[in-house]
């Protein structure tokens, strides 16, 4: 073999050495990155739940549930009076709840937080349904039950109650009394309740038109929920 024929020899050597070398970074990396998507990050039901409902702590030892948006409504009722005619009842409807919470069977304690959105209340009237948003500062409802095991509730009994809450509407909070009766299991939640508030109390002057019509300031909340555990 002549020089020529050796220098040519060595730079093929050194050609397959650098193909080979790439081979392995390619089937390294793949096999990094086809790792990292069948070992996802899993995290607790308990710390989820803490997320969902903006509680720092949760009563130890509960269940923890999620409200389903499938089976789940809020209703409103408000008395719209126009001029020279009797009054007609508005109701808006939502369907999109968000909401979690707990319950300890043991204690009788339990946490709960409701959301609903004014934006996705549905009345007869698209362009009501428009006309109203401007009333509120901030669109969202917030619901939030704290039950301190004063009341009785066994599992897989049916139960109803009067239990005190609070809602912020408006950046505006007040205590609400919430009637409300249902049946807990250690697997679901199924409630229905209603309470009854006044808009002026959360800044919130009633919508009216001089001599055309008036809608009253009381207003009447009604909803029915169901919630799976997690």
């Amino acid at each position: 073999m002549d020089q020529s024929e050796s220098k040519n020899f060595n730079k093929i050597y050194i050609a397959l050495g650098l193909v080979v070398l790439a081979l392995a970074a390619i089937l390294v990396f793949t096999r990094v990155n086809v790792k990292k998507v069948q070992e996802p990050a899993v995290s607790s039901p308990k710390a989820n739940m803490q997320e969902a409902i903006s509680f720092d702590e949760l009563p130890t030892g509960g269940n923890f549930y999620v409200i389903s948006r499938t089976s789940s409504t809020v209703k409103y009722s408000v008395s719209k009076e126009y001029f020279g005619k009797s009054a007609e009842t508005v109701v808006g409807i939502n369907t999109n709840i968000n909401g979690s919470g707990s319950f300890d069977f043991e204690t009788g304690k339990g946490v709960a937080k409701v959301t609903v959105d004014f934006a996705d209340f549905k009345t007869s009237n698209e362009k009501r349904d428009k006309d109203i948003l401007p009333l509120f500062a901030s669109t969202a409802a917030e619901l939030v039950v704290n039950l301190q095991g004063e009341q009785k509730i066994v599992e897989g009994e049916e139960f109803k109650l009067e239990v005190p809450a609070s809602l912020t509407i408006n950046s505006v909070t007040k205590p609400i009394n919430l009637k409300v009766e249902g049946l807990i299991t250690k697997e679901s939640l199924t409630a229905k309740g209603s309470f009854n508030i006044l808009m002026s109390d959360f800044g919130i002057n009633a919508p009216s038109i001089l001599n055309v019509y008036a809608v009253g300031d009381e207003v009447a909340i009604s909803f029915e929920i169901t919630a799976d555990a997690r």
